[in-house]
């Protein structure tokens, strides 16, 4: 949200709440994923997901709650033959600020776990942290990742200006990590001409490996949809003056904007990574969750 946005919370029900995840390797390995809040409060100025959701120049922010959720969740688990790994957090954060007053995330992911399945949760929230007690129980079948796009602080509020700090996603990381909970991060969009250096990615990949984080996965560059794009460049205007300007003359009207800097990138995170003991990559980090550490040192 921007200064002067209001938050606005709605409760919905919805028809069905698990989704068929057509290319597990994307996703850590997920047949299945969901999301019991449609929209998300973090504000991230690169969030396509958002730009589908609402109007983003609105002065109020819609979260819809499927209040519903739970409910359906049992329902659809008992018709699965076999315990996949299900995946939150894919199109909104699952420990959103909704969350403190719903708590709809809390027991949906108590109801996949008591049924047997193993889950993966993505979010960039420390307030996974809350649910500790739950993860504790059933720690076997859960793993986390944490978004991360810049390590300093800086740069994080004004690509993020609603979400949690990096240094309490670290702090969260190191906790789980602590219980014997697989976390990992993710590193994604790597903007380019702005967070795509060597220095930012090193230094939060030595800040995740020090929290103990098993793996890390990578997009250098953005995808940006022609709804997001004019709300985009305003906003990357103000983090840094000229860059919308640069944007437009390097990709135009691309969707997908690659960091002219990948090739160098990708390697040089990848033996990073191999240092510390962790993971690299999708596949890497899907063979960690589901118990393959020897593989994901040298997987993709």
């Amino acid at each position: 949200m921007q200064d002067g946005d209001e938050l606005m919370l709605s409760q919905t029900n919805v028809k069905s709440i698990l989704s068929p995840v057509r290319h597990p390797e994307e996703l850590y390995g997920a047949h299945f994923a969901f999301d019991v809040y449609r929209g998300c409060p973090h504000a991230c100025i690169y969030c396509a997901a958002a730009s589908d959701t609402y109007d983003l120049d609105a002065p109020d922010v819609i979260i819809d709650a499927k209040v519903n959720a739970v409910e359906l969740l049992a329902q659809e688990l008992v018709s699965k033959k076999e315990k996949c790994l299900i995946a939150t957090g894919v199109l909104s954060d699952p420990y959103c600020q909704a969350e403190e007053r719903f708590m709809l995330t809390r027991m949906a992911c108590e109801c996949v776990l008591r049924h047997g399945f193993h889950l993966h949760i993505c979010t960039k929230s420390d307030m996974i942290l809350r649910d500790i007690d739950i993860f504790k129980r059933y720690k076997q079948q859960l793993s986390v990742s944490f978004s991360f796009t810049a390590f300093n602080e800086k740069t994080a509020l004004a690509l993020e200006p609603d979400a949690p700090a990096p240094v309490w996603r670290f702090d969260a990381m190191r906790e789980l990590s602590r219980l014997g909970i697989v976390c990992g991060a993710v590193f994604s969009p790597v903007l380019p001409f702005l967070t795509d250096t060597e220095e930012n990615l090193q230094t939060l990949i030595t800040a995740c490996a020090a929290c103990g984080a098993q793996f890390v996965t990578a997009f250098y560059g953005i995808n940006i949809t022609e709804r997001q794009r004019k709300y985009f460049y305003r906003r990357l205007e103000a983090c840094r003056p000229g860059l919308a300007e640069r944007y437009a003359a390097v990709f135009g009207g691309e969707h997908v904007c690659l960091s002219p800097y990948a090739k160098d990138l990708s390697p040089f995170c990848r033996s990073l990574a191999q240092r510390h003991h962790m993971g690299y990559g999708m596949r890497a980090a899907a063979a960690r969750i589901s118990g393959g550490e020897q593989l994901s040192l040298f997987e993709e």
